[in-house]
This record gives C-alpha cells, structure tokens and sequence, in this order.
C-alpha cells in the first residue's frame, strides 16, 4: 500500500455457508509507506467454519 493513488484494504470474516461479504473485521487506508506492516486481525467464533477474504 505505497503510493499517492492507494485507497483502503478491506478483511471481511463470514460463515462458511454465508452469501455476500461477511462481517468487515479490519481495514487501513491510504498510503502505508514503501515498506512491510505486520497487522493482527482477531477472528470472531463461528459455528462451523469460516471464510476470511
């Protein structure tokens, strides 16, 4: 995420046998800088299993 034209990332978590995008459980904007950022994102429990996209 360098640059001027950089706009957001977006992390969404949903349920195995859910339609759309889920749930938005992380996100950052803008530009970050011409280097690696280590982030931490904290699931919520699912029944069953999940889709992290």
């Amino acid at each position: 995420m360098y640059g001027t034209d950089i706009n957001t990332l977006l992390v969404y978590q949903k349920s195995q046998q859910g339609t759309g995008l889920g749930n938005n459980i992380w996100k950052k904007s803008g530009n970050q800088g011409n280097l690696w950022v280590q982030a931490t994102v904290t699931l919520q429990p699912q029944t069953g299993g999940y889709k992290v996209l």
